[in-house]
């Protein structure tokens, strides 16, 4: 079972912080081969949150919901990953919800 938490920047500790950067460079770098700067400045600022899902003490699922100033789109997701070994197990869409 995965346990989720949905953390304000402020809130993260530096192990959670170096688990989901090691888990989004791993997917979207090294696994999709799309090698541009993932570290934006956005992970830090602002009334940023990060959505961690973790099973077994080991980072399985992230997503990152960053504040915007567009009213019509108060919020933008990103980031969206579930780690290899979960895919098809409808991880992702459990953190939609």
């Amino acid at each position: 079972m995965i346990e989720w938490q949905d953390l304000h920047h402020s809130e993260l500790s530096v192990s959670q912080l170096y688990a989901l950067l090691q888990l989004r460079c791993a997917v979207f770098v090294v696994e999709q081969n799309c090698p541009y700067q993932d570290i934006d400045g956005d992970d830090l600022t602002g009334d940023n949150r990060h959505i961690l899902g973790w099973k077994n003490d080991e980072l399985v699922a992230y997503a990152r919901i960053l504040k915007s100033d567009d009213d019509l789109e108060p919020v933008v997701i990103g980031r969206v990953i579930v780690s290899e070994a979960l895919r098809g197990e409808k991880s992702g869409a459990a953190a939609d919800e």
